[in-house]
């Protein structure tokens, strides 16, 4: 108890001081350059009642955790034994956030206060899960804080995103982390949204992205297919959205909208107005907008892609013999007629963007060929060539997706374009390396700024010569949250 007065009297007491000899104007001052005022420190941390920081509060947990910003493999074995005393005081704050480059202390203040709201009930045996959280909250934000915006409250969601996070740091090649990036981030804005509508629980939600961070990827940032996978048994079912793909349907793609529009209420109330009686359904209304700006918006459906995920999976395990091949090979012929080209295209390396088309023709003469030598060999290529194409389709859908349900409710595609989702700028060309790692996981805002000077090979975005794209609105940062960067249109 002793402690904790002595704790609480020195806050007090260095608040009071640096306050008064603070000019208000100053203190009053947003600026991420400048560095953070200390008295507005203290006002952002919680204490209980005996005057105690709450959550972990050894100072040996917070010098750990700011070691560094990097999210461990292990975080019990970094963590190792911690030091209940001493406990954390105004010194020890103020020296963490208000000394040093300001964009450090505003990252490790971001911390103290993501920790405290969602460890704030915790014990020891979460520290673990603490510490990793606490390091991705720094290095990937919006990661951290669109899972507590989901009020998601399984301690091992919060530690599985952030080592899943930490997959994209090693990821060189700019149009690869683009379509990393598009399928885990539109995954993970999907399951925001269905969460903040109501759709799912928290608990839902969690296990929805529990098992999208389990999802394997390659070292160079390739999903294989296995987003699709986690979309067709993993996300729809739990929003109760049958998976019955098929090219030429669009069932699924519009039971996915529905689920996203919010959960079905028991009654919609009636509504007495101007002498006539409505009923009332909001949901259905966010639909119908819904419906609207997907058209607008374009792109492929969800029932074609996950029919082209079907397809590579009975491709690389279904078949047994030579037989099951002509079959194939007319499904996939049949897939050029309903697959669109996505804006941000297949391409051949250092050669140019390739229409869907003129990929798929040689593989399903490929198929024909190797039915007609009898053989098996040779069909692994063929999948492995699907599977590349099934991850750039995800990418443009995933994509395509978050800006639908939030565009809907703006001004629509009329003032922005309908390539809006592709024009998205996630800074994956950033020249330095620790600035593009941290561009994806900041805040969406949007702006406007010339096109990237990049000729026409593996660029963000695939420009048209019209002079109205030459400052082209986009949204820079994340792909989830993206209503903090549309909120203006709404």
């Amino acid at each position: 108890m002793e402690t904790a007065r002595s704790t609480l009297a020195g806050l007090l007491v260095v608040s009071g001081a640096v306050s008064s000899s603070v000019p208000p104007a100053r203190a009053q001052a947003v600026d991420s350059q400048r560095a953070l005022e200390p008295a507005a420190v203290l006002r952002a941390l919680t204490f209980d009642e005996s005057g105690m920081l709450v959550g972990p509060a050894a100072r040996d947990f917070w010098e750990r955790v700011f070691r560094n910003d990097q999210v461990p493999e292990n975080p019990e074995r970094e963590l190792g034994r911690i030091d209940p005393v001493p406990l954390v005081d105004a010194a020890f704050v103020l020296a963490v956030t208000c000394t040093g480059p300001p964009e450090i202390g505003r990252a490790r203040l971001r911390a103290f206060t993501f920790v405290q709201r969602v460890f704030r009930e915790r014990g020891g045996a979460d520290l673990p899960a603490a510490l990793a959280a606490a390091r991705a909250v720094m290095r990937y934000p919006l990661l951290m804080l669109s899972i507590e915006r989901m009020a998601v409250e399984d301690s091992r969601v919060y530690m599985a995103l952030a080592r899943a996070a930490r997959r994209f740091d090693g990821i060189t090649q700019p149009l690869r982390l683009r379509d990393a990036l598009s399928q885990f981030q539109g995954a993970v804005a999907l399951v925001e949204r269905a969460r903040l509508a109501g759709t799912i629980t928290p608990d839902t939600a969690g296990a929805a992205l529990l098992a999208l961070a389990a999802v394997p990827m390659t070292r160079d940032g390739s999903f294989d297919g296995a987003v699709a996978g986690w979309l067709t048994d993993h996300l729809l079912p739990r929003l109760g959205v049958p998976v019955t793909p098929a090219f030429e349907s669009n069932l699924t793609d519009q039971r996915l909208l529905a689920a996203l529009a919010g959960a079905s209420a028991v009654e919609s109330p009636i509504i007495d107005w101007e002498g006539l009686r409505y009923r009332f359904d909001p949901r259905l209304a966010q639909f119908e907008r819904f419906l609207r700006t997907r058209n607008q918006l374009g792109g492929n459906r969800v029932d074609a892609v996950l029919a082209l995920w079907a397809l590579t999976t009975d491709l690389t395990t279904g078949v047994r013999t030579v037989a099951d091949l002509p079959s194939l090979a007319e499904r996939l012929e049949t897939s050029v007629v309903s697959i669109r080209q996505p804006r941000i295209g297949l391409y051949v390396p250092e050669t140019r963007n390739v229409p869907y088309a003129e990929l798929i023709r040689p593989l399903v003469e490929n198929l024909r060929q190797i039915s007609n030598r009898g053989r098996l060999r040779g069909l692994p290529r063929v999948a492995d060539r699907l599977r590349y194409i099934v991850d750039v389709l995800v990418a443009d859908l995933m994509r395509t997706l978050p800006y639908v349900v939030h565009l809907a409710n703006a001004y629509g595609t009329a003032p922005l374009g309908n390539d809006i989702a592709a024009r998205h700028e996630f800074g994956v060309r950033i020249e330095n390396r620790e600035d593009r790692i941290r561009a994806p996981w900041t805040m969406p805002r949007g702006g406007t700024a010339p096109p990237p000077p990049f000729h026409r090979i593996g660029e963000l975005w695939i420009a048209p010569d019209e002079d109205r794209f030459t400052y082209a609105w986009h949204v820079y940062g994340g792909l989830m949250s993206l209503d903090l960067a549309l909120s203006p249109l709404y």
